[in-house]
């Protein structure tokens, strides 16, 4: 609607108005006001006034991030306009939508805001060389974009800016730490946050909440460019993905076994390459660790990862979280953690993904948190406490097997128990049908195909019960010591009732040849 007309009503309105009372004069003034104002931008009209942000910080004791909300007076911060493309030390905030056509440079310690609601696009990314830094924060919501990428050979989303002519020191990049928003950054001859081509090495990187997704070509997702050397990253929350085109550049972290130490304490974290590590400090010789902390309560899926604390196959690493290493994932919990592992954010383990929880360690679901199961979670001997949306766990069972008589001898019958231990607690739901029991003596199977039944008995014990007859050859016994064997079958999880994972016994009968009975002596003879 033409904003010319709306006050030009106004007026008009205010024109007849005036032949009334002056309380009547003063709202048709009012009236054209508010009409005109409500044609004004929105950057303009927030451009005035105090801008909140939210900051986070750490509690190493608690391993939760506590939020606090600070203030920036008007007057104490600039707006972000499209021609803003140097950032000197100072407050900035991003008010409406903005976009920067032309690469934007940091100079000195830079703080931005991006608010609730709106967007800036920085086209050609943002450089923040070795020796300032880029602190980003967000508000309540958390919906404020940032959108930094480069479409030519500029080098990283965020950090370092490319030298084509070879290695530089603008290569390299300064600290950058993220606290909430919502943001993309991807690389152009550099990471997506980090160092940039050639020989880029990264400063400090720190996440502790926001949406975070970096994408590098020729450089890591998140961490340093090509041949160059990645600082320490700290990851504490939020939903982070790193990904890098290269085969050896990482997700997160570099190629060079100079890299510092890997931090990721909590948050959903993806990080992955097109090679064999997703996470790579540079080489499993160097001295650089994958840490998650004492209670650590990430989520991270990767193709792999290369560290000098982390051993594919060795269940001494020492790590806490949840961790997935392809589809094959598994919750990392020890003394230090009281054997549980608890996230603090909503996670789905996707189709084909196969969750274990290995024995003595507890995955805990608190409330407020949902696990989305589209895929298979293997409780086997551990635990896991809460509730599971979906595809419900798979328990592991045993099997006890035991025979009505130590002893039988051939031709008589004895009845076999298997005994199958179930699992319990908060969240088991059996399924109706609870499996069966296949019995056999050596290779010889005892019962018809189909096995027995598992039944539940009033006890609280699961039962298949099976009477043979008769203890013969044919039936496949043997005088001397025969094994009996109880196979149970298992049952798949289904959206209701959990799974069972199928297990066996055994147990052995001592046959012994029937007992003869000595012919009468014949009448006549003595």
């Amino acid at each position: 609607m033409d904003k010319n007309f709306l006050c030009q009503a106004g007026r008009v309105q205010g024109r007849i108005l005036m032949r009334g009372t002056w309380r009547r004069r003063l709202g048709a003034y009012l009236l054209a006001l508010c009409l005109c104002l409500s044609l004004l931008p929105t950057a303009a009209l927030a451009a005035d006034g105090d801008v909140e942000y939210v900051k986070y910080t750490w509690d190493a004791n608690s391993n939760t991030l506590t939020s606090t909300t600070g203030t920036l007076a008007e007057g104490g911060y600039t707006p972000v306009e499209s021609n803003t493309t140097t950032w000197s030390a100072s407050w900035y905030v991003v008010q409406g939508d903005v976009s920067i056509g032309s690469r934007v440079t940091v100079q000195g310690d830079v703080h931005l805001v991006l608010m609730d609601g709106c967007n800036l696009n920085a086209t050609q990314g943002i450089t923040v060389n070795s020796g300032n830094s880029l602190t980003i924060y967000g508000q309540e919501d958390g919906d404020g974009k940032l959108i930094s990428q480069t479409v030519s050979l500029d080098g990283s989303g965020i950090g370092g800016k490319a030298n084509l002519q070879g290695p530089g020191s603008e290569n390299n990049s300064g600290d950058i730490t993220i606290h909430g928003g919502d943001i993309t950054a991807t690389g152009n001859w550099g990471a997506g946050i980090g160092g940039a081509m050639a020989q880029g090495n990264s400063g400090t990187i720190s996440i502790y909440n926001g949406t975070v997704t970096a994408a590098g070509h020729g450089g890591a997702g998140i961490g340093s460019g090509s041949m160059g050397t990645c600082g320490s990253v700290y990851i504490y929350g939020g939903n982070v993905k790193a990904t890098s085109d290269s085969e050896i550049l990482p997700g997160i972290g570099s190629d060079r076994t100079s890299s510092g130490d890997i931090h990721i304490y909590g948050g959903t974290v993806t990080a992955t390459n097109k090679g064999s590590y997703g996470i790579d400090v540079g080489s499993q010789s160097s001295a650089a660790q994958l840490i998650t902390g004492d209670k650590g309560r990430a989520l991270i899926f990767t193709n792999g990862i290369r560290a000098a604390n982390f051993l594919p196959g060795d269940d001494s690493n020492p790590q806490t979280g949840v961790i997935f290493i392809c589809r094959e994932g598994k919750v990392y919990a020890d003394e230090s953690s009281d054997y549980t592992v608890t996230p603090a954010y909503n996670f789905d383990i996707p189709s084909g993904y196969t969750l274990t929880i290995p024995e003595g360690a507890s995955l805990t679901i608190p409330e407020g948190v949902t696990l989305t199961n589209s895929g298979t979670i293997l409780v086997n001997a551990g635990t896991i406490m809460g509730t599971v949306s979906g595809n419900q766990p798979t328990y592991s069972t045993s099997v006890n097997v035991s025979v009505s008589s130590g002893s039988a001898a051939l031709g008589s019958s004895v009845i076999l128990t298997a005994t199958v231990t179930m699992p319990s607690g908060e969240g088991v739901t059996l399924p109706a049908a609870l499996g069966t029991v296949a019995f056999s003596v050596g290779n010889t199977t005892l019962n018809n195909e189909t096995g027995v039944e598992v039944a539940a008995n009033s006890d609280g014990t699961y039962t298949a019960e099976l009477e043979i007859v008769d203890v013969a050859a044919e039936n496949g016994f043997a005088v001397g010591n025969n094994t009996i064997t109880a196979a149970y079958s298992g049952i798949s999880a289904g959206t209701t009732g959990v799974g069972l994972i199928g297990s066996s016994g055994t147990t052995t009968l001592t046959v012994t040849k029937a007992s003869q009975t000595a012919p009468a002596a014949e009448e006549g003879y003595a």
